[in-house]
């Protein structure tokens, strides 16, 4: 167990026995060296058996710090002795650099001859030249193509590869065009291209169509150009020709639809295009060697950090310009001068909070905004700044087709939860998004955790999923009662092959992870696992065997970064502690957690105000929001509040000004009275006999927990009376947007309170739950037993009993509320089963008393006789010692007389008749007991024949020792 060797303090944390030196000494000054260290105690310990240092406490540090590896033993290759040597020096600058070529030196030491493909290689010079001092995305590119393992892995990379370079290109020469042209151009090949990134995105095609259009007009005036290198990339000198390698551009696209055009085809022809593809890239590589002159940089006061070659390690270099914007990413030539500014176009930030930053490239547009890539992990921000910067410099489309499709609709949704179509109205969370995407591009599985009304599933849908490339399929469930069965019903619709899930299950726990994998790769494509409100696991699932299968399978499933399958479970915070105690979760949910707190003022300010100015409307009192915003913070149903009041203000706006009014807030009473005083009003409007149904309703679909439950529609008909009343009150609920419905399996209706923030907001709900709390617990466990008796086909072994069904009993007789067809079978099951088991029962009491009466009379009368048997063979005994004494036989007498007295036999006579004979037998004379002064009328022994008490009518009573006749006592 590895915790066991984990330690803490304020500066680091590690496991001791794979710790490096540097990470003993200080945690700050590890990098991936140390990393490399701990894969060679690692690699060491696998070949071995076992660590290469044993001591304990600080004896193991001084170990790591200044003892040599033991080496191996001689059945290994000496190579292999070296190459852990090396891996494991106590200096990191005499180690290993990176991992490739520890990996290279490993395989080389013991003769790894794997069977595979030469892959196309790219020049060591240029290979070497790029690594060390290209452009940082270019680099870590170039070196992620290097560890291809096979064809596949070197298509997709030489591609990304490909991607990456032009790209950069087309960034740089809009940053270029940019900071030479004063004005706007009207350029309208230009512009189409610019709209199409803001609108798609670009394709490698259309980046070099747009980096020629940009270069063209500086054709005969490169000099003028901040890189000169770029025009002379696509256009011969002085002239407005195309150069020869716009030539190798075309032949690169078409090599490009050949090859993933071909996905079919075997791995030599496509080895054949890829080395054509490289070769031709190759060209272009050389060509642009220019990139290496020219600095990605972050300015810090006179210094900058250099973001250029593969390393880790940011060169501090000066600056000779001075007045640069601090921490935007800049361009600067080999010795230090400005070139020209690179920001908003790149950005270097971190992917996730306290992750090391990542240099991003503009690729689309993205949900809120520009989407940047950080090349080759993949993460992903957005930032609306490259808009802001395009418009400023180029003749773009406006936003009034976006404006004009918000208008068509509320940009406000009220209580109801946001889906992916809605992600354009999604504010607030932009941060959390970026960064929670990211997390999933590396970790498998991933859990939003948060308090009820915070907004989790919204995130999911309309943050996450929204902000995922088409080739993810999404799958979200709830567990409801039997969690395998309605994860399996889905996945069955989706087309993912299982049979029995927990059937498959019980013999694999990987059965789900290897469908879903399987699945994802026949698709080509990615799966996302969203369970929502996973508390449901805990609070609906009462088969702890299928509650630990199915948490053990979602485990096994999100298995390791390199698969396509990821889970994420979202959950109410109060649910954390129980969800860490199921089987497996523990470790997964600390490293997967992603608290979903409630927005701040910041955040609430602009989920109120962006929505409207998105779609052309304004507060018509500025100081609305901010009041709005104060009357919610710190309240934990502040969001759905926010939500229900905004919908509100938005359904009583001005049309004609196109401003949302204070009158109208006034109105209704404000963010605390809207909800209410919303509920309250569709009280009103309702007879006497619908409030009652109401009040039925939600008892129904509000669990004891205070959470919410899901009923069918002919389950909720069924527990209000399937009257057309029952039916009208539904529909009137709906309508209202308290009670919400999904679609469930065979398009049968689903229906919910619409939030949770209902149930604590609305007074006289809160009064309804308060009278009936008490029983609704029992209720709930009646509902969760009933459905699972249903789903299994009515099986007696599930039917209550006992405490159980007592409770149920006194229960129902305190409280009659009306029950589904379901539950009604299921009650009257258990009880009549109780009745039957109660009648066996009692006939089997009543045979088996009759049984053990017998038998007690059979055993009494048995025992009678064996007394009676035995008491005439002592008799019997007695009376032939007796008259063996008589014939002066003493001997003979004895052992009749000793067998009597060994089974029982303990008469007064037999005793005297006893002693005497064994005195003559052992040649002993008898004791007299002479004290006595007249006649003896008594003599007995103690129990253990050590004493003899004798009674006189000399009117005393003496004791006696029996072995020598000794007087003890008068």
């Amino acid at each position: 167990n590895i915790e066991e060797y984990t330690f803490k303090t304020q500066g680091f944390i590690g496991s001791p026995p794979y710790m490096s030196p540097e990470q003993w000494q200080n945690g700050a000054n590890v990098d991936a060296r140390s990393d490399i260290y701990s894969l060679g105690i690692l690699a060491y310990q696998v070949i071995t058996g076992e660590l290469p240092f044993k001591e304990q406490g600080l004896d193991l540090y001084g170990a790591h710090a200044a003892k040599p590896i033991p080496s191996l033993k001689t059945s290994f290759p000496f190579a292999l002795n070296q190459v852990l040597q090396k891996a494991l020096a106590k200096r990191p600058e005499d180690r290993y650099q990176t991992a490739l070529d520890f990996a290279k030196d490993f395989r080389e030491a013991v003769d790894f001859n794997e069977q595979k493909i030469n892959l196309p290689v790219l020049d060591e010079i240029l290979k070497e030249d790029i690594l060390t001092n290209a452009p940082k995305p270019l680099a870590d590119t170039v070196a992620n193509l290097l560890a291809s393992r096979n064809a596949y892995q070197f298509r997709d990379r030489v591609l990304l590869v490909f991607r990456v370079l032009v790209r950069y290109i087309g960034i740089l020469s809009l940053a270029s065009y940019a900071n030479t042209i004063n004005e706007q151009q009207d350029d309208e090949t230009v512009n189409k291209s610019i709209t199409t990134l803001r609108n798609e995105g670009l394709n490698e095609s259309q980046w070099i169509e747009l980096s020629r259009e940009l270069c063209r007009p500086f054709a005969k005036k490169r000099d003028a150009y901040p890189i000169p290198e770029l025009v002379t990339l696509f256009f011969a000198l002085d002239s407005e020709q195309l150069s020869p390698l716009t030539e190798v551009f075309s032949n690169l696209l078409h090599l490009q639809r050949d090859i993933t055009s071909t996905t079919s085809l075997k791995e030599e022809r496509i080895t054949t295009l890829l080395a054509s593809f490289l070769g031709k890239l190759t060209i272009v590589l050389r060509a642009t060697a220019w990139l290496s002159d020219y600095y990605v940089v972050l300015p810090e006061g006179q210094q900058a950090t250099k973001w250029m070659g593969i390393t880790k390690e940011l060169n501090i270099i000066p600056l000779k310009s001075n007045n640069l914007i601090t921490s935007k990413a800049i361009l600067v030539d080999a010795n230090g001068y400005f070139v020209l500014p690179l920001w908003p176009l790149i950005e270097v930030t971190p992917p996730t909070p306290q992750a090391f930053p990542e240099i991003f490239l503009l690729e689309r547009k993205g949900r809120n905004g520009a989407k940047f890539v950080s090349f080759p992990e993949g993460f992903e921000i957005e930032t609306d700044e490259p808009w802001e910067w395009l418009k400023e410099h180029f003749f773009t489309d406006d936003e009034r087709s976006q404006a004009e499709w918000l208008l068509e609709k509320s940009p406000y949704l009220g209580l109801t939860s946001f889906s992916p179509t809605d992600s354009a109205l999604f504010f607030g969370r932009e941060k959390e998004t970026e960064s929670f995407l990211n997390r999933l591009r590396i970790q498998p599985l991933l859990a939003v955790v948060g308090p009820s009304g915070a907004g989790k599933s919204s995130f999911i849908q309309a943050g996450v999923i929204a902000g995922l490339d088409k080739n993810w399929q999404i799958v979200t469930v709830r567990p409801g009662l039997s969690p395998l069965a309605t994860l399996s019903t889905k996945l069955l619709n989706l087309g993912v092959e299982l049979i029995d899930l927990k059937a498959d299950l019980q013999k694999d726990i990987y059965a789900l992870g290897k469908a879903l994998r399987h699945f994802a790769i026949k698709q080509n494509n990615k799966i996302l696992l969203v369970i929502d409100q996973f508390e449901e696991t805990i609070t609906l699932c009462l088969d702890k065997e299928e509650q630990k299968l199915y948490v053990q399978a979602l485990v096994s499933a999100a298995r390791s970064e390199e698969d396509p399958v990821r889970v994420v479970l979202t959950m109410r915070d109060d649910f954390l502690v129980r969800a860490k105690e199921l089987s497996g979760l523990k470790d997964r949910l600390t490293q997967g957690l992603e608290i979903l707190t409630t927005p701040d003022s910041t955040q609430l300010l602009r989920i109120l105000t962006e929505p409207a100015r998105r779609a052309g409307y304004e507060f018509e009192d500025r100081e609305l929001p901010i009041e709005i915003v104060n009357q919610v913070i710190g309240q934990p149903s502040a969001l759905p509040l926010l939500a229900f009041t905004t919908a509100k203000l938005w359904e009583q706006r001005d049309k004609q000004f196109k401003q949302l009014r204070r009158r109208s807030y006034d109105s209704m009473g404000g963010v605390i009275g809207a909800l209410a005083k919303h509920a309250e009003e569709m009280m009103q409007q309702m007879t006497n006999a619908e409030q009652t149904l109401v009040r039925e309703a939600f008892h129904h679909l509000i669990t004891s927990e205070g959470t919410r439950t899901v009923l069918s529609r002919p389950e909720l008909l069924q527990l209000l009376g399937k009257t057309s009343d029952s039916e009208a009150v539904i529909e009137k609920l709906i309508s209202s947007r308290l009670l919400i419905t999904t679609e469930g399996e065979k398009g049968v209706d689903r229906i919910e309170v619409v939030h949770e923030a209902l149930l604590s907001s609305w007074p006289r709900l809160v009064k309804w739950r308060q009278e009936t709390a008490e029983g609704a617990r029992l209720r709930d466990q009646l509902r969760i037993a009933a459905r699972q008796w249903q789903e299994r086909n009515r099986p007696n072994g599930l039917l209550w009993r006992d405490e159980a069904l007592v409770e149920y009993q006194l229960w129902r007789e305190r409280y009659k509320i009306k029950l589904t067809d379901v539950e009604e079978a299921f009650a009257l099951a258990s009880v009549s089963e109780a009745t039957r088991s109660q009648r066996i029962r009692r006939s089997l009491v009543i045979t088996a008393m009759v049984i053990l009466l017998v038998g007690a009379g059979v055993m009494f009368y048995q025992r009678n006789q064996t007394q009676r048997q035995l008491l005439q063979t002592l008799e019997l005994y007695e009376e032939q010692g007796r008259q063996e004494m008589l014939k002066g036989n003493l001997e003979g007498a004895a052992v009749y007389l000793s067998e009597a007295y060994s089974k029982g036999a303990s008469s007064l006579a037999l005793r005297y008749m006893l002693s005497v004979a064994l005195a003559k037998t052992e040649n002993r004379p008898p004791i007299t007991l002479a004290s006595h002064t007249d006649a003896v009328t008594m003599a007995i022994f103690s129990p253990n024949d050590q004493l003899i008490a004798t009674t006189s009518k000399d009117k005393t009573t003496r004791i006696w020792q029996a072995s020598d006749g000794k007087e003890l006592f008068t």
